[in-house]
């Protein structure tokens, strides 16, 4: 899932660390990953520096959610995966965009959809 600039407004920005942000997140899934024994994994593609300002009140909504559906329809003992990468953006000289990619050993969605 991808979400672009003009479909998805950011609004309020502060300066975060993502991966402690993402660490916080993962706070509220502990007793499901516990249970369901699944690893978790958080990872940078690339070095970038660890204060990004962003949404991060909308970033939390998408992840949660995105996390919620990876650990929902995963299997026992699965993997999750979140994969950090940030770099320079193409349109916008100076700014940088900020990615996170969730992979997970769950069943995915029909391709018949």
């Amino acid at each position: 899932m991808k979400i672009h600039k003009k479909e998805f407004q950011i609004v309020e920005s502060k300066t975060c660390n993502p991966e402690i942000f993402l660490e916080e997140i993962l706070q509220s899934f502990v007793s499901q990953i516990l249970s369901l024994e699944i690893k978790v994994y958080i990872c940078r593609r690339n070095e970038f520096q660890m204060e990004i300002t962003a949404d991060w009140k909308k970033y939390k909504l998408v992840l949660f959610n995105v996390l919620q559906n990876a650990l929902k329809y995963n299997q026992f003992m699965g993997d999750v995966l979140l994969i950090l990468t940030c770099h320079p953006s193409t349109t916008h000289i100076g700014e940088s965009i900020f990615e996170t990619e969730v992979i997970d050993t769950g069943i995915g969605i029909s391709k018949n959809r």
